[in-house]
């Protein structure tokens, strides 16, 4: 018997410790993977101080890095 865990959506939190002088800049604070048998994955690699523009962009990277659809991406301010 074959069990098909599939991932329900990815958490990214925004970064709130970003310096004023950096103001327009955001970066990802924190990306948990919650899957359909109600785990979680905590994928700190992400948390890695790359400066985005736009929340589009961060979820673009982190669907790519995490070979996810961006669907899947919820971003959190």
């Amino acid at each position: 018997m074959s069990t098909n865990i599939a991932v329900k959506r990815v958490e990214v939190r925004l970064d709130d410790n970003v310096p004023e002088c950096m103001d327009g800049i955001i970066r990802i604070g924190s990306a948990i993977v919650y899957f359909s048998d109600n785990t979680s994955k905590n994928h700190q690699e992400l948390v890695d101080n790359v400066e985005f523009d736009t929340e589009e962009e961060i979820a673009n990277s982190v669907a790519q890095r995490l070979n996810l659809n961006k669907d899947l991406i919820e971003i959190i301010a």
